[in-house]
């Protein structure tokens, strides 16, 4: 029996560190909106079992158009997102059970639609690794400089300088995350509910006490945050077409 493989583009976020009014998930990288690439990159991988699009609700309406005018190989299920990334992960998860009624065991991988470069090496050795250590994983780069821990309550124009952390032991976390159905909405209802607030699903995981383990990134699985990331994703794009 084939493995279920489901995906939760999580795009709901906004254009703030971007500068502009327009989120951040449908600026053109290349002639394609981010969001748009990062939803062909999963449909095009026939082991993937449904796709769903976390958008805001006032974005809700602009994912539909855009969605509807390409052609995708899944059906392109839509959620509305929460007030943080948590939540609205936690709607997506909540939407599966209710909508597409996966297995306990089927997997669940969570990808940021501004990741927009990400290729199937990197979602197929996430799959990899939650299926073959049974646990969580995300996909990962070992940090190329070295970090500096500032204080807590430091200038942020000149921050005090605490210690300097072992770049050795240091990754630099993206997605794909995930891991199995009914172990991932378990952790998210219960670190929810607790009133925890956390950044990514390896911590939701964490949290709830569960191991988790890195796969194999990419330095090119950028995510578009700033205008500077336009710049650098179109240049990957050009390269790889050369």
């Amino acid at each position: 029996m084939q493995q279920e493989i489901y995906v939760l583009i999580a795009a709901a976020g906004t254009g703030s560190r971007m500068g502009m009014e327009i989120n951040k998930q449908f600026l053109e990288i290349s002639g394609i909106p981010a969001v748009i690439r990062s939803i062909r990159s999963f449909d095009s991988m026939s082991q993937i079992s449904g796709i769903r699009v976390i958008a805001a609700q006032s974005d809700l309406s602009t994912i539909n158009q855009l969605i509807s005018s390409y052609q995708f190989k899944h059906n392109i299920d839509i959620t509305t997102g929460g007030q943080t990334r948590q939540h609205s992960v936690l709607n997506g998860l909540r939407d599966l059970a209710q909508f597409n009624k996966p297995s306990q065991a089927a997997v669940i991988l969570v990808h940021d639609g501004a990741r927009c470069l990400v290729t199937q090496d990197v979602i197929k050795h996430c799959i990899d690794g939650i299926t073959q250590n049974n646990c969580a994983c995300a996909a990962a780069t070992p940090v190329k400089d070295t970090i500096k821990q500032v204080a807590l309550d430091a200038d942020p124009t000149n921050p005090l300088v605490e210690k300097t952390l072992d770049r050795n032991r240091l990754w630099a976390l993206q997605t794909p995350q995930g891991g199995f159905f009914q172990d991932l909405l378990t952790a998210y209802e219960t670190v929810t509910e607790q009133g925890k607030l956390v950044t990514d699903d390896l911590a939701v995981m964490e949290a709830a006490g569960h191991k988790t383990m890195l796969t194999t990134g990419d330095y090119r699985n950028i995510k578009i945050t700033t205008p500077e990331d336009i710049i650098v994703a179109e240049a990957y794009l050009s390269s790889e077409a050369n």
